[in-house]
């Protein structure tokens, strides 16, 4: 009995280590699955949380950035990182590397790098970025002082907000790549971008642009300091006209040799002396030309130059300045691979009055037998500058279907010879105006400038004197206040990071 009674205690033994490892190996199974759900739970729930701030919802209400007191959802900031983005590719070159480079537009921003200083690397995301937010932040300084200031946009102001949507946006989307306007805004400004949110931070950024131009020209300075600046630089504001042609000192290799350089200036002193007034001038420009192959920078005959002595070509501002030039008085000067020849046309110490006026332009086949038209219809209603730019409206096309079209108004306060467009100088200064003249100027029979004289504005030496000093001091306060202004980028600023 007692044999019989060892057995089963063994068998016992062995059945209950098999227990033990049967139900192990059910806890096992049971924790492995517990686990693998909770992943599966955490990974979906990362996967959901994640697509939940993908959405236009999330786009149009979560905060991306925080700026002088205003918030700015992830479309809203949207509107200024794209609008800086664009605005930059339109001056970008092919350079390589740096400012000027582009990146390329088929990877995101933040896998491209920008630039690397002392081990800093720079993504294009990041750059964009910078940019955005000084744009924010200058914008939202300045619409604060607008509101402040009771500060309220004129018709011609948001008819230039209303052109600025129409070009950018209404004419690529309907127009060029023919899709709706919604489709458009989404495809190059981001999701959750809609017309009324893009309408709404252009008319912002606007307002801020208006108000800077507000607060540049009301800088208070004195006539007398005006006076005394412009004594002080005349020879540098003096403004001057004149024409400039440039003949290539290299060889047809495009190598510059003694010899090359030699029958360049051997070629500019005989045109030189040949060139008396300014249609000879032409003239000559354009024979000489052929000299100029197809390595040389200058491209056409001679170029008309009308601007401030201080921005006139480096090698003849003396000459230029000098009060003894004549009209027809040429000057050869030699530079680096090439030389220049310039003909003197006229000057003025700027003590004309400077002029206000309304313009805009019509192009298009007819445009000359419109302008004919508007002028027309505007002597016979109340000849109101408001009106003015008004009945100037009906030209607008703005199917672009017409076979003309008006081009933005534009409104021209205390204008100088420099700052008016160039077939406009000679109505404008040459002879007495009157408030109320009109005038249409045609280029061929596709191009018409209409303008309207208002008055006479002050004396252009003091305008040019007040831009420069009030710019000045504009700048040096802009700089001292908006170093106060500072970006804060909210939760749903990181959702564009992917970008």
């Amino acid at each position: 009995m007692a044999k019989k009674n060892h057995t089963q205690s063994r068998a016992d033994v062995a059945r209950k280590i098999e227990e033990k490892k049967a139900k192990k190996l059910r806890r096992d199974i049971l924790l492995c699955v517990i686990v693998g759900g909770l992943v599966t739970l955490v990974v979906l729930t990362a996967f959901l949380y994640r697509m939940s701030f993908q959405t236009d919802f999330a786009y149009q209400h979560g905060t991306a950035a925080k700026v002088n007191g205003y918030s700015l959802t992830a479309a809203d900031y949207n509107f200024f990182f794209y609008r800086s983005y664009y605005e930059y590719l339109n001056g970008a070159t092919d350079a390589s590397y740096g400012i000027g480079s582009r990146p390329d537009e088929t990877k995101a921003l933040s896998a491209q790098t920008f630039s690397e200083q002392d081990g800093q690397v720079t993504t294009w995301w990041d750059f964009f970025t910078s940019r955005a937010d000084t744009l924010i932040e200058q914008t939202f300084f300045y619409y604060d002082l607008a509101q402040e200031a009771g500060y309220t946009l004129s018709q011609e102001q948001e008819d230039d907000i209303q052109y600025d949507f129409d070009e950018k946006i209404w004419f690529e989307a309907e127009e060029l790549q023919q899709i709706s306007v919604e489709q458009y805004l989404v495809e190059n400004y981001g999701k959750g971008m809609t017309e009324e949110i893009y309408l709404k931070n252009l008319r912002i950024l606007f307002t801020a642009n208006f108000y800077i131009e507000e607060c540049r020209n009301n800088v208070e300075i004195s006539t007398e300091e005006l006076d005394s600046y412009y004594d002080e630089n005349r020879q540098d504001f003096r403004y001057v006209e004149y024409r400039l042609f440039y003949l290539s000192g290299k060889s047809g290799d495009n190598e510059k040799t003694d010899a090359s350089m030699a029958q360049a200036k051997a070629r500019a002193d005989e045109l030189a002396a040949a060139a008396h007034n300014e249609e000879e001038f032409i003239s000559l420009c354009e024979t000489y030309q052929q000299y100029n192959d197809e390595f040389s920078y200058w491209t056409g005959a001679s170029d008309l130059r009308r601007e401030e002595n201080r921005f006139a070509l480096t090698y003849f501002r003396q000459w230029l300045g000098d009060e003894a030039r004549e009209p027809g008085d040429v000057q050869v000067a030699e530079a680096e691979n090439g030389y220049y020849i310039a003909m003197f046309l006229d000057a003025s110490d700027n003590e004309e009055e400077s002029v206000n006026l309304l313009y805009f332009t019509i192009s298009g086949d007819g445009a000359a037998a419109k302008g004919r038209d508007f002028l027309e219809t505007y002597e016979e209603s109340e000849q109101t500058p408001e009106m003015f730019f008004s009945l100037s409206e009906d030209i607008r096309d703005i199917d672009y279907t017409g076979e003309y079209r008006k081009i933005a108004s534009i409104s021209y306060e205390d204008a100088t010879r420099i700052t008016v467009p160039e077939i406009l100088e000679g109505w404008c200064f040459d002879e007495p105006r009157q408030s109320g003249d009109t005038v249409l100027l045609t280029e061929g029979s596709s191009l018409a400038h209409v303008a309207l004289f208002e008055s006479y504005g002050p004396v252009a030496s003091r305008v040019l004197a007040y831009n420069e000093l009030s710019g000045e001091r504009y700048r040096a306060w802009n700089e001292e206040e908006l170093a106060q202004v500072q970006v804060e980028h909210g939760f749903f600023f990181y959702l564009n990071k992917t970008l």
